[in-house]
């Protein structure tokens, strides 16, 4: 029996998994329970910390022949079947896996549909869009946005009223109304959930006026009213009356951080500030105020983004909302100072919390550092389903649970191709208009044309399979998505796509031609495929370094691990515990023996790279421990060089002995029996500041960690800690909260009115102004420990250079996105993880490692990388040898052929972007598939 996966839930992180398995080669069933895929994702336009979508950077760089399609439209790969409108309702473990039970809704409306839309207009029953929300409409048959996946209607049978209106008008007999529900049963071999999560319900929190104040809005709402899709088209139009509102209130933890939901929903923040500047960017003369308790930025360029977001900032958690006669409300709040004020708005938004959507019976495995495991072993969770998080962890968790759903290796099929020279078959599917298709038979009367169904379905691409024996040109209302079904029988140079959907018949016609002009003047370039080495470099020995080489290990690839230092193990050798409890010195010591014992595993200590050279598949890494220099040849790089503690110039540090860092007074805690009066603590040092304008993202959770120890120790013991906002996020929210009700406490400061320490009769003396009471507090205290933020490596610049892959404004390493492709370099096969990427948890280091190692095993898990579609070509004989076209090359694949002084190209790697061919002064660069005689010729030009 074929073996497959489950992916539940086609969020993002169900999109990414989805596709990583399917490039692996891993058949995949992806379910979704409602019409169409895409999550809360689809809801969103942009993202932050860039204001960007880039949902198409999901897509391998180095698959074959992909295209970049919007992730709203498309999901077609021949190895993923997707099942809309269906749940997992339950599973039985097997010898193999798992037996699934798959339940799953009618849709009303069969595959044929074209979405001709004449249902809508016919259908007499209209209600609330739960999609463009607040105030827009749709019809009981209606698709949720414009091109969605699948590309058709389906019926809200809880709201229709069964008038067969819809079947009547359907020209294509896509209508029925008397599909019932059905139950069906899988094998699989392997579980992954990411069911994300749901929003909290408000209806309870009376005090906000959701639901009952028109103008009271949540913040995807708010997103949808800014949407060009919108209810409103984009125009900000408050629910209440359609006025443009002129001042605008966000609320921050609106069923979060409370006695129901007491965890922190993680992007609630970063949410509201990217709505806030999307706002003023599309009316600047916008009053914007945001209420908050802390404002959680602690993601990569998260806090710069909050710096640079053109709004009010009050520290305060609102009371009441209430609504004045004119549809304005009236926000009553204390401010930090202490004074109540009443402030009016026109439009109020809600940060509106959520929790994790699980499935019954499935926890996380307790004690793990590894948030994918549950336990039941094959059972995976991914994205928002471990906890609420953004976009970028969600990918990032998904990429780490398909490194443990799969262990095979990527297979590829002979594909279908074509002798060029015989004449091109025009494939017109079924749904075509009737006139378009005696146009098409009257100018193309001397091509052979064929008819065929839909393509929709397996059988249907076989029997085309069989039947074509030339190079064709499919016409069809919407082909782009059958592209990837079609790719997994001809080879993708051998046949051309014609999109007929919303052009006019004599702008079909002359697509036509110009694919058939296309077709006729292709070059098929004769490539050898670039033989991938079985070996990866992982450069450091730190925690990232050794879950990325352990988990590459685990899928057949021999690793050599580089650590410049004479022992393993990294930042991670001075952390004794987690805040809830589990012990990383007994983890950090079993992965270590681990690896060392490893078969597939080398490591070289005190060895440093000294030059790289080649590409993915091939790179060359010269590497030099103390006097003696090696050369090996690798197919991937994983870059896990982490980072340094901050070591401060503030607050006496170096200057008194009881000044201490966070790390420093961990180990004394561990090593000595100590019971101080007063301990105190100062957050943010070396982070969120001009020099260091990011989070550190762990210093608050330290702090916690060790105020929570002192009181173990010695309950007696007064614990401060000096603050300007306590970042918590997810369910460590829990543990401020245990802190405060075991006495510790924290006192609240401004930026700009940081804590002044100083010495007298040989006592530390803390001198800070609290913001929350409005007065200035003096502690003498035995120990000031400073919350010390994570600094970049100083090697981070050469490796920069030597790597050729970028650096972010904070001297951390960078992915291609910062969204949706964290992980992997602007260099193919070079990734970057761990803290040498951004400041981060242990066990979010793991999941980045694990993340690059999953992508490496879909990259470069078969013998041999072959090229894409779109590839460029040298003409030898034009070719000057200038080198502009190796210059101007992002993705390094063109070299200068040293013996012919000739410009070649690196297929493998080449993405076909075309900017050789832009500077190429001799006409030498050529790129496969937009071929120059064609383009002339389509242009009439020859």
């Amino acid at each position: 029996m074929e073996s497959r996966c489950l992916v539940v839930g086609s969020g993002i992180s169900g999109i990414a998994a989805a596709l990583d398995l399917a490039e692996k080669g891993k058949k995949v069933l992806l379910l979704e329970k409602t019409p169409w895929i895409g999550g809360k994702l689809s809801q969103l336009d942009f993202q932050f910390p860039n204001d960007a979508c880039g949902m198409c950077q999901v897509y391998s760089l180095t698959s074959d022949d992909t295209v970049q399609f919007c992730l709203r439209r498309v999901l077609d790969h021949p190895f993923i079947e997707v099942l809309p409108l269906s749940e997992l309702k339950e599973f039985r473990k097997t010898k193999g896996g798992f037996e699934v039970t798959v339940e799953s809704k009618p849709r009303g409306v069969k595959q044929i549909c074209t979405s001709c839309h004449k249902c809508v207009e016919a259908c007499p029953v209209e209600v609330k869009d739960e999609f463009n929300v607040p105030t827009g409409k749709r019809k009981a048959i209606y698709i949720k946005y414009p091109l969605p996946y699948p590309d058709y209607y389906a019926i809200d049978f809880e709201k229709c009223t069964l008038c067969g209106e819809c079947a009547k008008v359907c020209p294509v007999d896509a209508i029925d109304l008397k599909q019932k529900p059905s139950t069906k049963k899988y094998n699989v071999e392997s579980i992954i959930w990411t069911a994300g999560f749901e929003e909290v319900d408000l209806s309870h929190l009376t005090e906000f006026g959701y639901g009952r104040f028109k103008n009271v809005i949540t913040g995807v709402e708010l997103e949808r009213l800014l949407s060009q899709f919108g209810p409103t088209l984009g125009s900000l139009k408050r629910p209440g009356d359609g006025k443009t509102p002129t001042t605008i209130a966000f609320i921050q933890c609106v069923g979060s951080r409370d006695v129901k939901n007491p965890f922190c929903s993680s992007f609630c923040c970063m949410y509201s500030l990217k709505e806030t500047r999307l706002l003023k960017k599309k009316y600047p003369d916008i009053n914007v105020k945001v209420f908050y308790m802390d404002m959680r930025t602690f993601g990569k360029g998260h806090y710069r983004y909050w710096k640079t977001t053109d709004a009010e900032f009050v520290r305060c958690r609102v009371g009441s909302i209430e609504e004045l006669p004119d549809g304005n409300l009236s926000i009553r709040y204390e401010d930090e100072e202490g004074k109540l004020k009443t402030d009016v708005f026109e439009l109020v938004v809600l940060a509106q919390g959520a929790v994790s959507r699980k499935f019954q019976g499935v926890e996380p495995l307790k004690n793990s550092f590894i948030p994918v495991e549950t336990n039941v072993e094959g059972f995976y969770y991914a994205g928002s389903a471990i906890s609420p998080r953004d976009i970028e962890e969600s990918i990032i968790s998904a990429y780490a649970a398909t490194s443990y759903a799969d262990r095979g290796k990527k297979s590829r099929k002979n594909l279908k191709k074509f002798d060029l020279e015989t004449q091109p078959v025009i494939i017109l599917t079924r749904e075509l208009d009737t006139k378009l298709k005696e146009k098409i038979y009257g100018r193309f009367g001397n091509f052979k044309i064929v008819e065929v169904t839909y393509l929709r379905e397996e059988k249907e691409l076989k029997q085309l399979e069989k039947k074509i024996e030339a190079p064709f040109v499919l016409v069809n209302g919407y082909p782009y998505t059958l592209l990837g079904r079609l790719r997994e029988y001809f080879h993708p140079l051998y046949f051309e796509l014609v999109n007929v959907y919303e052009l006019t018949d004599g702008q079909v016609l002359s697509l036509i031609e110009s694919a058939i002009t296309k077709l006729k003047n292709r070059i098929i370039p004769e490539f050898e495929e670039t033989k991938i080495p079985n070996r990866i470099l992982v450069i450091g020995g730190g925690v990232a370094g050794l879950s990325a080489a352990s988990k590459l290990s685990e899928h057949g690839f021999q690793v050599t691990i580089v650590e410049k230092s004479e022992k393993l193990g990294g930042n991670a050798l001075r952390i004794r515990k987690q805040i809830d409890g589990r012990d990383v010195q007994k983890w950090l010591g079993e992965l270590i023996e681990k690896v060392e014992r490893d078969k597939n595993i080398s490591i070289l200590y005190k060895t440093q790279v000294v030059n790289v050279t080649g590409n993915i598949g091939d790179f060359e890494v010269h590497l030099r421990t103390g006097q003696e220099f090696k050369k090996k040849n690798f197919g991937a790089i994983v870059v896990a060089t982490g980072a340094s503690e901050y070591r401060p110039e503030e607050y006496l540090y170096g200057k008194n002995p009881n000044v201490v860092t966070q790390l420093e007074f961990e180990e004394l805690l561990h090593g000595k029996s100590i019971k101080p009066q007063v301990v105190t603590m100062i957050q943010c040092v070396g982070s969120r500041n001009d020099k260091h304008p990011y989070c550190s993202r762990v210093c608050c959770t330290d702090a916690i960690k060790n105020a929570l120890h002192i009181k173990e120790l010695s309950p007696e013991t007064e614990v401060y800690i000096l603050a300007r906002d306590i970042v918590m996020y997810g369910e460590k929210e829990v543990f401020y909260r245990e802190a405060r009700e075991k006495g510790i406490i924290f006192l609240k400061f401004r930026e700009g009115e940081e804590p002044k320490v100083s010495e007298r009769d040989g006592k530390i003396v803390v001198n800070v102004f609290d913001s929350s009471i409005g007065r200035n507090i003096e502690i003498e205290t035995d120990y000031l420990v400073l919350s010390a933020g994570i600094a970049p490596n100083q090697d981070n610049k050469k490796l920069k250079e030597l790597l050729s892959i970028d650096m972010d404004e904070d001297g951390f390493l960078s992915g291609i996105n910062p969204k949706f492709n964290p992980l992997e370099s602007k260099k193919p096969g070079i990734f970057v993880v761990g803290l040498a990427r951004s400041p981060k948890a242990i066990e979010e280091s793991i999941l980045e490692a694990h993340a690059a190692a999953s992508r490496i095993v879909t990259e470069l898990g078969q013998k041999a990388l072959t090229p894409r579609k779109f590839v460029s070509i040298v003409h030898e004989r034009k070719c000057a040898g200038c080198g502009f076209c190796v210059d101007v090359c992002p993705y390094g694949a063109r070299y200068i052929d040293e013996e012919f002084l000739v410009a070649k190209v690196i297929p493998s790697i080449c993405q076909g972007c075309g900017l050789c061919t832009n500077v190429c002064p001799s006409g030498a660069a050529e790129l496969v598939g937009v071929e120059d005689k064609s383009v002339m010729e389509i242009l009439g030009l020859i």
